[in-house]
């Protein structure tokens, strides 16, 4: 069945005959517990139904395919306790490795359980201290970070708009969601850069989607004098806000400009087109993938590797009204 040179070519026929009668499936996974290795990873994210994950994970799953690793795929809900319930669920399946996207928890969600040479690979920790800004413990048994450096991909597109005359810009993300804070951080350094007034009262902080970007985008244009622009968490919060500009009658950019942030496919394809910030969703995920394959093949030396996110200009920003 191994093509093994000590098998003559006779009985290999004679074994091959026998397992098509039969139709034997040889059992991969006892076969990798006698192996001490299964050739299979989990893979936690927050959501499967949020765009950016799916993207994530549709490039972890390029580069398992290529070294024939199979995939099992968990969603927490930002659930810790649904976190450590996948985690145990991996033990159990004999994994060889784990990637985990922007656990709540951090480093820690591992316990004291899991095991010593398990390795782990994050992607956009959402555990503060984030571990961008503080070294990696190699205690905590991470293997790696694999993150985009969000403060510059906000101030990217603040400056963009500042560019195109915007003063009064609005923000609208989740109050406590690293990545979040981060952007939150190069949205007001890019204002202070470019001397543009920092209204407080423009910063919206609301739950995730686009739900919540409608009503942040009703509210904050309620305000007098409105903001000319909104900068959004994300592109799905985005959606949301042009929704709600088109519910006040307003003009998308001519009245206010709307930029996102992710760069999802539905970008692309919104009216008007959403200016965004890109993140390398795929990269993200097939770095994360290939640094756990190098763990697994003896590199176990933490990194952290932090990529650039890229502004994308499209329709939904322009001028800002005279």
């Amino acid at each position: 069945m191994h093509d093994s040179p000590r098998v003559s070519v006779e009985t290999s026929l004679r074994v091959r005959e026998v397992i098509e009668r039969l139709g034997y499936t040889p059992n991969a996974l006892a076969r990798g517990l006698s192996m001490r290795v299964t050739h299979t990873i989990g893979v936690l994210v927050i959501s499967i139904s949020d765009p950016f994950w799916g993207e994530v994970v549709h490039g972890i799953e390029d580069r398992a395919r290529r070294d024939r690793y199979a995939v099992l795929l968990a969603s927490t809900d930002e659930d810790v306790d649904k976190e450590r319930q996948a985690l145990e669920l991996f033990r159990h399946q004999r994994v060889d490795g784990i990637i985990i996207g922007a656990s709540s928890a951090g480093p820690g969600v591992a316990g004291d359980r899991q095991p010593a040479r398990l390795p782990l690979v994050f992607v956009n920790n959402e555990h503060l201290p984030t571990s961008i800004d503080t070294p990696i413990d190699r205690e905590a048994r991470v293997a790696s970070l694999i993150a985009t450096d969000d403060r510059q991909g906000a101030r990217l597109a603040v400056e963009h708009l500042i560019a195109l005359g915007h003063r009064r810009i609005a923000y609208i993300g989740p109050p406590d969601r690293a990545s979040s804070i981060r952007r939150l951080q190069g949205y007001r350094l890019a204002m202070e850069a470019m001397g543009a007034v920092l209204d407080e009262s423009l910063v919206m902080s609301v739950g995730e989607g686009a739900n919540h970007g409608e009503l942040a985008a009703f509210r904050v244009l309620a305000r007098t004098p409105a903001p000319t622009a909104l900068f959004c968490y994300d592109d799905m919060t985005a959606l949301g806000a042009l929704r709600a500009i088109r519910a006040l009658k307003m003009r998308v950019p001519t009245d206010v400009s709307v930029i996102g942030y992710d760069d999802i496919p539905l970008a692309a394809y919104l009216d008007p087109p959403l200016t965004t910030v890109s993140q390398p969703m795929n990269e993200m995920g097939q770095q994360a993938m290939s640094i756990l394959l190098d763990v697994l093949r003896g590199d176990s030396e933490p990194r952290t590797i932090v990529l650039g996110g890229e502004l994308v200009v499209r329709g939904s920003s322009g001028p800002a009204p005279a």
